[in-house]
């Protein structure tokens, strides 16, 4: 509507800024147009995507540079949110297969059933301690 009396020669810019309360730079904004350098951009980071769709924006970047882009990960992080290319979520892992062994089996004798366990504890100063330790179930001893 601005633009219209300002065209028509009925008011300045000035006095329909003011008339409306728009600021005179509001007014004076025009749009950019898309920008062609980051059109190429979009298509060859589809393409890259497509070709390693395993691989999050980080690596992706990483292949675009190799290839003469100068881009960097935040601006290929958008990009690839607003064309809607995601990593895939990783599948949940399957299930056991096959009959379960049942409970516990207990020691007949000496050297029958064996059980292991690793155990991992820190020292004062910060340095780690792991350990395996082998139980006999008949005897309790510790090997």
């Amino acid at each position: 509507m601005a633009e219209k009396l300002v065209s028509g020669d009925r008011c300045t810019a000035r006095a329909v800024c003011r008339h409306f309360g728009l600021n005179r730079s509001t007014y004076a904004y025009r749009a950019k147009e898309a920008d062609a350098w980051e059109a190429k951009l979009k298509g060859a980071l589809r393409r890259k995507s497509n070709e390693h769709p395993e691989l999050g924006y980080a690596k992706i970047t990483r292949l675009l540079k190799q290839e003469g882009w100068q881009v960097g990960a935040r601006n290929v992080q958008r990009l690839r949110r607003e064309l809607g290319l995601a990593v895939p979520a990783k599948k949940p892992k399957r299930g056991r297969q096959g009959v379960s062994t049942g409970l516990p089996t207990q020691g007949k004798h000496r050297g029958h059933v064996w059980t292991w366990d690793f155990v991992h504890d820190t020292t004062r100063r910060g340095g780690k301690l792991r350990m395996l330790n082998i139980i006999d179930e008949y005897t309790r001893e510790c090997l």
